[in-house]
């Protein structure tokens, strides 16, 4: 399908080009020349970026205290909102955060970016995660296996002083998780013959719930390190320690439960295998003697398995890093290479709404599993992490595409992955390494602000890319508009290397300027009264084919340095070095004068030249 002339659709830049804009879009350059928009209007003109590209000027600034500011706000009213109905409080933390950076984002490169294009890769990266899941399950569970090794603890405690106690309550907690698993579902929990025997013979009820009773003790005979405290701080007289630094130590780096392995008293000695053996370890050791001649130690094994540097290091670089980046490319990948992508502010906000996308949905599962104060922490770090992530892939393919730097899958996900890795790797490292865990939060910080120093610098080399009026070019219908990719069908597309609308558009003129050749030489013999043969254009039009297919051939297995839809020329309103839109009308980003047609007349020449 050819693509549309942009001369024939009353939209091209340059002079005598005033109508195709308001008179409010004046450029600060010569009065002939205007910023054309092709219908754009006043209220959507684009920002312009200072001529020298500072990292931090004025206006950066601004939009930065803003976002903040704005940020605080989401955060008083979704506590405001949590007191009032817990839900509602939930969802605007969960959820604000992201749609305050994407809408800060979008009102800065509003002429580039389409808000339904912008939800439809937000979409994407969110529907993305369901996949990603059952891969992360599968390497989460090749990682314990193989980065992750059993230790075993045994600790030693005076009967009197707590020992007859502690394995007492362990008993009790594995009885009533075997008792809520038991009953019927229509019994209360803590009834029935067996209940009310536990009950009489420790003294204490199990837990009101089912659900809570059942989460004391796993199958296997595990406690959660915070049950173990609990146990603990109920039982032995001490507040906040087990008085066994061996397994306090083991318990600060614990992945997943701690068993208990064995119970031994007085010669008496009871392994334990499962919640069954744990149920019934206090009756088999300490059996009916009654505590007033009980005397000596009670040693109670343990058994987890703590987090080691090689398992934070593969979950952060490659489980969290890797995969979840990988999500964000392949939302921002499916596009890059559509024509509604013409603009390389477009292609950023692109993926920085991907990585809002996927942090809005990792941000409403750690609300549901751990409340709604975690997501105060995570605006804070892992949000604005997530969108910098995001925004560095989107940059990065967009110096593939108007650049033509070779910026393939790995390149571009390097940064994303370093950042990302690192910043998990600091926040999951054993706490066991207490000099390291001291300065915690502050390298986290540290990591965060790199990330961001890292975006701007990679999107300073995008500064000087002129500016593309997307929006109207699509109500135009110049463009097409943003689908879904179960609607487009366009699956393959994640794995093109080549810009088909670039090359589309460079194989029309090719075979127009040989066709004008062709013509000029036969009215040229003609009027020699030259007798030589001639060629129809008919005949040129088919050897260009088999020319475009041959080089096609050529470009998948030896790929060269990609095309590109830009161009670098000197902007006639500020005379500074920029890079123009060979395909579609396109403005100064500094100071907003329109290209001349020139630049994109000249992709005729640099195409046959090709």
């Amino acid at each position: 399908m050819a693509l549309p002339d942009l001369e024939e659709s009353g939209c091209s830049s340059g002079e005598g080009s005033s109508s195709g804009s308001s008179s409010g879009e004046e450029s600060e350059g010569p009065a002939s020349r205007t910023r054309c928009y092709c219908c754009s209007d006043a209220q959507r003109k684009p920002a312009h970026v200072p001529k020298d590209s500072p990292f931090f000027h004025c206006a950066c600034f601004q939009r930065a205290v803003a976002l903040i500011l704005t940020m605080g706000c989401i955060a008083l009213v979704g506590s405001f909102l949590l007191k009032l109905n817990s839900w509602v409080g939930t969802a605007v933390l969960s959820t604000g955060p992201a749609f305050v950076i994407i809408s800060y984002f979008y009102a800065r490169h509003r002429v580039s970016t389409t808000a339904r294009q912008i939800w439809v890769t937000f979409c994407e990266a969110a529907i993305w995660m369901v996949p990603l899941a059952l891969v992360i399950g599968e390497v989460d569970t090749w990682n314990d296996w193989f980065s992750l090794k059993d230790v075993d603890v045994s600790c030693s405690w005076a009967v009197d002083g707590g020992g007859e106690h502690l394995l007492k309550y362990l008993s009790w907690s594995a009885n009533c998780a075997d008792l809520a698993q038991q009953q019927p579902s229509g019994e209360p929990d803590g009834s029935g013959e067996h209940g009310a025997y536990f009950a009489s013979w420790f003294g204490k009820l199990c837990p009101d719930t089912r659900a809570a009773a059942q989460e004391m003790v796993s199958e296997q005979g595990g406690l959660s390190g915070a049950m173990l405290k609990w146990v603990g701080n109920s039982t032995l007289h001490a507040a906040d320690t087990l008085q066994c630094t061996a397994l306090e130590e083991l318990m600060l780096d614990v992945a997943g439960d701690i068993r208990v392995t064995s119970a031994a008293w007085d010669g008496k000695n009871v392994t334990i295998s499962n919640r069954t053996d744990l149920a019934q370890a206090y009756e088999d050791v300490f059996g009916a003697i009654p505590s007033l001649f009980m005397s000596g130690d009670v040693e109670i094994g343990f058994r987890a398995r703590p987090t080691t540097v090689l398992h934070v290091f593969i979950t952060a670089f490659l489980r969290a890093g890797f995969l979840e980046e990988l999500l964000k490319y392949v939302a921002v990948r499916r596009i890059l290479f559509k024509d509604r992508v013409v603009d390389c502010g477009g292609v950023s906000v692109y993926g920085l709404a991907a990585g809002a996308g996927f942090a809005t949905i990792e941000n409403i599962q750690y609300a549901l599993s751990f409340g709604a104060e975690v997501t105060y922490v995570r605006m804070i770090f892992s949000i604005p992490l997530h969108c910098c992530t995001g925004l560095i892939i989107g940059t990065y393919l967009g110096y593939r595409k108007f650049l033509g730097w070779k910026c393939y899958c790995l390149m571009t996900l390097l940064a994303p992955v370093f950042w990302h890795g690192l910043y998990d790797f600091v926040l999951m490292f054993p706490d066991s390494y207490q000099t390291f865990a001291e300065f915690k939060t502050i390298l986290v910080f540290i990591v965060l602000v790199g990330s961001f120093v890292h975006a701007r610098c990679a999107w300073l080399v995008l500064d000087n890319v002129c500016v593309v009026d997307v929006r109207s070019m699509m109500a135009a219908g110049l463009v097409s508009k943003p689908q879904f990719c179960c609607i487009e069908c366009d699956c393959c597309s994640y794995f093109r290397h080549q810009d088909e609308v670039l090359q589309q558009r460079s194989d029309e003129v090719l075979q127009r300027q040989q066709v004008q050749q062709l013509e000029q030489q036969a009215a040229r013999q003609h009027s020699e009264g030259s007798g030589g043969s001639e060629s129809s254009p008919d005949m040129v039009v088919r050897r260009s084919s088999t020319a475009v297919l041959a080089r096609q051939v050529t470009e998948a297995l030896m790929p060269t340095v990609p095309d590109c839809q830009t161009t670098e020329t000197v902007c006639p309103g500020c005379d500074s070095g920029v890079r123009a839109h060979i395909l579609y009308p396109s403005s100064c980003p500094h100071c907003g004068t329109a290209m001349p047609d020139e630049v994109r007349l000249g992709f005729g020449s640099a195409g046959a030249a090709a």
